[in-house]
Protein backbone atom coordinates (compact mmCIF):
# COMPACT_ATOMS: atom_id res chain seq x y z
CA UNK A 1 0.00 0.00 0.00
CA UNK A 2 1.23 3.32 -0.50
CA UNK A 3 1.24 6.70 1.14
CA UNK A 4 0.07 9.57 -0.19
CA UNK A 5 1.44 13.25 0.48
CA UNK A 6 -0.62 15.97 -1.17
CA UNK A 7 1.54 19.29 -0.25
CA UNK A 8 -0.11 22.69 -0.95
CA UNK A 9 -3.66 21.36 -1.47
CA UNK A 10 -5.11 24.42 -0.98
CA UNK A 11 -3.24 26.87 -3.67
CA UNK A 12 -5.57 25.46 -6.54
CA UNK A 13 -8.24 26.58 -4.32
CA UNK A 14 -7.19 30.30 -3.52
CA UNK A 15 -6.11 30.77 -7.12
CA UNK A 16 -10.10 29.10 -8.65
CA UNK A 17 -11.58 31.88 -5.67
CA UNK A 18 -9.31 34.82 -6.60
CA UNK A 19 -10.08 34.09 -10.72
CA UNK A 20 -13.92 33.22 -10.60
CA UNK A 21 -13.92 29.29 -11.11
CA UNK A 22 -14.53 28.22 -7.44
CA UNK A 23 -17.65 26.30 -8.46
CA UNK A 24 -15.73 23.91 -11.10
CA UNK A 25 -12.91 23.43 -9.20
CA UNK A 26 -14.64 22.17 -6.00
CA UNK A 27 -17.04 19.72 -8.02
CA UNK A 28 -13.47 18.22 -9.10
CA UNK A 29 -11.52 18.51 -5.81
CA UNK A 30 -14.75 16.73 -4.02
CA UNK A 31 -14.23 14.15 -6.93
CA UNK A 32 -10.59 13.47 -6.43
CA UNK A 33 -10.42 13.91 -2.94
CA UNK A 34 -13.08 10.86 -2.74
CA UNK A 35 -11.12 8.64 -5.41
CA UNK A 36 -7.52 9.42 -3.77
CA UNK A 37 -8.13 9.45 0.08
CA UNK A 38 -11.52 7.42 0.21
CA UNK A 39 -11.94 5.11 -1.51
CA UNK A 40 -8.37 4.18 -2.85
CA UNK A 41 -7.81 0.36 -1.78
CA UNK A 42 -4.14 0.58 -2.39
CA UNK A 43 -3.69 3.96 0.22
CA UNK A 44 -2.23 3.23 3.75
CA UNK A 45 -2.41 6.75 5.07
CA UNK A 46 -2.37 10.01 3.15
CA UNK A 47 -1.20 13.62 4.17
CA UNK A 48 -2.49 17.00 2.89
CA UNK A 49 -0.01 20.02 3.69
CA UNK A 50 -1.72 23.85 3.40
CA UNK A 51 -1.57 26.76 4.92
CA UNK A 52 -5.43 27.35 4.55
CA UNK A 53 -7.05 25.50 7.64
CA UNK A 54 -9.37 23.05 6.72
CA UNK A 55 -13.32 23.51 6.53
CA UNK A 56 -14.47 19.69 7.33
CA UNK A 57 -18.15 20.85 5.92
CA UNK A 58 -16.81 21.89 2.51
CA UNK A 59 -14.60 20.26 0.25
CA UNK A 60 -14.16 17.37 2.37
CA UNK A 61 -17.23 16.46 3.86
CA UNK A 62 -17.26 13.12 1.97
CA UNK A 63 -14.33 12.18 3.64
CA UNK A 64 -13.83 10.03 7.26
CA UNK A 65 -12.14 10.40 10.15
CA UNK A 66 -10.48 13.55 8.76
CA UNK A 67 -8.30 15.50 11.24
CA UNK A 68 -7.06 18.31 11.50
CA UNK A 69 -3.02 18.49 12.98
CA UNK A 70 -1.12 22.12 12.94
CA UNK A 71 2.33 22.28 13.57
CA UNK A 72 1.12 23.44 17.33
CA UNK A 73 -0.23 19.50 17.75
CA UNK A 74 1.49 17.93 20.39
CA UNK A 75 -0.85 14.96 20.03
CA UNK A 76 0.97 12.82 17.52
CA UNK A 77 4.70 14.34 18.11
CA UNK A 78 5.41 11.20 20.92
CA UNK A 79 4.40 8.72 18.85
CA UNK A 80 5.43 9.51 15.15
CA UNK A 81 8.72 10.53 17.38
CA UNK A 82 9.14 6.70 19.07
CA UNK A 83 8.11 5.06 15.48
CA UNK A 84 4.58 3.38 14.72
CA UNK A 85 2.92 0.54 16.09
CA UNK A 86 1.04 -1.80 14.43
CA UNK A 87 -1.77 -4.34 16.28
CA UNK A 88 -1.41 -7.55 16.72
CA UNK A 89 -4.85 -8.30 17.89
CA UNK A 90 -8.09 -6.99 18.56
CA UNK A 91 -11.30 -8.75 20.57
CA UNK A 92 -14.72 -6.76 20.89
CA UNK A 93 -15.72 -5.56 24.34
CA UNK A 94 -18.62 -4.18 26.03
CA UNK A 95 -19.87 -0.37 24.97
CA UNK A 96 -18.50 -0.15 21.98
CA UNK A 97 -14.69 -1.12 23.12
CA UNK A 98 -12.18 -2.43 21.48
CA UNK A 99 -9.30 -4.58 23.19
CA UNK A 100 -6.09 -3.89 21.24
CA UNK A 101 -2.64 -5.93 21.22
CA UNK A 102 0.32 -3.98 20.03
CA UNK A 103 3.46 -5.39 18.71
CA UNK A 104 5.34 -3.99 21.47
CA UNK A 105 3.65 -5.63 24.19
CA UNK A 106 0.93 -2.69 24.81
CA UNK A 107 -2.88 -3.50 25.41
CA UNK A 108 -5.02 -0.41 25.16
CA UNK A 109 -8.84 0.26 24.95
CA UNK A 110 -10.06 2.33 22.13
CA UNK A 111 -13.68 3.74 22.44
CA UNK A 112 -15.48 3.33 19.27
CA UNK A 113 -18.77 4.99 20.74
CA UNK A 114 -17.58 8.71 19.51
CA UNK A 115 -17.14 8.06 16.13
CA UNK A 116 -20.95 5.74 16.12
CA UNK A 117 -22.38 8.96 17.57
CA UNK A 118 -21.50 11.18 14.69
CA UNK A 119 -23.65 9.54 12.42
CA UNK A 120 -21.31 8.88 9.27
CA UNK A 121 -20.50 5.46 8.15
CA UNK A 122 -19.43 4.04 11.90
CA UNK A 123 -23.54 4.41 12.47
CA UNK A 124 -23.78 1.01 10.97
CA UNK A 125 -21.70 -0.44 14.02
CA UNK A 126 -24.93 0.45 16.28
CA UNK A 127 -25.76 -2.96 15.72
CA UNK A 128 -23.62 -4.94 18.88
CA UNK A 129 -23.51 -8.50 16.30
CA UNK A 130 -22.04 -6.25 13.60
CA UNK A 131 -19.40 -4.53 16.18
CA UNK A 132 -18.58 -7.98 17.48
CA UNK A 133 -17.20 -8.79 13.88
CA UNK A 134 -14.42 -6.68 14.43
CA UNK A 135 -11.00 -8.49 12.86
CA UNK A 136 -7.96 -7.16 11.42
CA UNK A 137 -6.39 -7.14 7.75
CA UNK A 138 -2.50 -6.34 7.69
CA UNK A 139 -2.96 -4.18 11.58
CA UNK A 140 -5.57 -2.55 10.50
CA UNK A 141 -9.07 -2.51 12.67
CA UNK A 142 -11.59 -3.91 9.91
CA UNK A 143 -15.76 -4.37 9.81
CA UNK A 144 -17.23 -5.51 6.70
CA UNK A 145 -20.50 -4.34 5.93
CA UNK A 146 -22.23 -7.10 3.96
CA UNK A 147 -20.16 -10.19 5.37
CA UNK A 148 -20.85 -12.11 1.87
CA UNK A 149 -18.96 -9.28 0.01
CA UNK A 150 -15.27 -10.44 0.17
CA UNK A 151 -13.90 -6.57 0.99
CA UNK A 152 -10.08 -7.29 -0.83
CA UNK A 153 -12.23 -6.93 -4.05
CA UNK A 154 -14.87 -4.95 -3.47
CA UNK A 155 -13.16 -2.25 -1.30
CA UNK A 156 -16.44 -0.29 -0.53
CA UNK A 157 -18.13 -2.88 1.57
CA UNK A 158 -15.19 -2.40 4.30
CA UNK A 159 -14.94 0.16 7.67
CA UNK A 160 -11.72 0.63 8.76
CA UNK A 161 -9.89 2.29 11.73
CA UNK A 162 -6.46 3.82 10.87
CA UNK A 163 -3.71 2.08 13.94
CA UNK A 164 -2.26 5.55 14.33
CA UNK A 165 -5.55 6.81 15.55
CA UNK A 166 -6.15 3.45 17.57
CA UNK A 167 -3.21 3.82 19.34
CA UNK A 168 -3.23 7.50 20.19
CA UNK A 169 -7.14 7.71 21.10
CA UNK A 170 -7.22 4.71 22.75
CA UNK A 171 -6.24 4.20 26.80
CA UNK A 172 -3.68 2.07 28.22
CA UNK A 173 -5.45 -1.11 30.59
CA UNK A 174 -3.52 -1.09 33.50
Amino acid sequence: KVIILLDEYDTPMQEAYVNGYWDELVSFTRSMFNATFKTNPYMERGIMTGITRVSKESIFSDLNNLEVVTTTSKKYAEYFASGTRKIIRVEACSSYHLKLYFDNGEIKMFNVQPLIEKGNIFQYLQSVDRFNSVYLNDGVVCWDIDPAVDSNIEWNNRIDLSPDTCYVESKPIL
